[in-house]
């Protein structure tokens, strides 16, 4: 403990009875503080079902966490928004079935965030634990999204569009061309709905041919192939922005 404080998080007394509290300046160091002692309430433990509706949990102690509990599939995949944030600072951690961390310390504030898609190693019960950092208390609400596996589709060298809609957070879409070495297209990204997505082009050895953030204004990205064989377009929203696009390539 500094200057600045400290907050000494959540021990379960193990004994009743009288407790102490030592406090030890280091080296010469004198001072004076103000300690606050607090009753920390049990964890909220709320259910929350992937695909279902939000759930808002509150803490009102330092040191105390909320924990949410779901029903997991294994091959499943899952999302999670967190939003209406009213505690300053926190830790958003998704545990396993045998409590191996999915997802570790991710930071939120006010603000709110979004855990993308992660792929349920095995099936059981999850946990999200939320565990406000400092003396920090308040409330967050967290929608666990169910998300469908990615849209595919196949794109030909002058052949019609491709309309692809995305309608749940963390849902992607995975679009495959034929090209050949040497020849040169373009890809016309256009009637976008999604506020900010990022579209990744591989080539067929898996590498990025080229990589564009794109706006409701759409873009055309042109596109230098250099090898034989399954090029690969990504569109992976920004966030959790869902919606629309439409691919052609000419």
């Amino acid at each position: 403990m500094g200057s600045s404080g400290g907050l000494l998080d959540l021990r379960t007394l193990e004994l009743s009875g009288r407790h102490e509290l030592l406090v030890d300046p280091q080296g010469a160091a004198t001072a004076s503080l103000t300690v606050n002692l607090y009753a920390v309430p049990p964890d909220p433990s709320p259910a929350i079902v992937p695909g279902g509706p939000p759930v808002t949990v509150s803490t009102t102690a330092p040191g105390q966490n909320a924990r949410l509990t779901f029903e997991g599939t294994a091959g499943r995949a899952v999302s999670l928004q967190l939003s209406n944030v009213s505690v300053a600072s926190a830790y958003v951690s998704l545990l396993t079935p045998d409590g191996t961390a999915l997802v570790k310390n991710t930071l939120l504030d006010t603000s709110g965030t979004f855990v993308d898609a992660r792929l349920l190693p095995s099936s059981g019960t999850y946990s999200i634990v939320v565990d406000p950092t400092g003396a920090n208390t308040g409330s967050v609400t967290l929608a666990l999204y169910d998300v469908p596996a990615d849209v595919s589709g196949e794109l030909v060298v002058g052949g019609p569009p491709l309309a692809v809609a995305l309608g749940t957070p963390g849902q992607n879409a995975r679009l495959t061309f034929q090209g050949t070495a040497g020849r040169r297209v373009s890809l016309v990204l256009s009637a976008v709905s999604i506020s900010s997505s990022q579209v990744t082009i591989l080539r067929p050895n898996g590498t990025t041919l080229a990589a564009v953030i794109v706006g409701p204004t759409g873009r055309t990205v042109t596109l230098d192939l250099n090898a034989t064989g399954t090029y690969v377009v990504l569109l992976d929203p920004r966030a959790a922005a869902t919606g629309g696009m439409t691919f052609r390539l000419a």
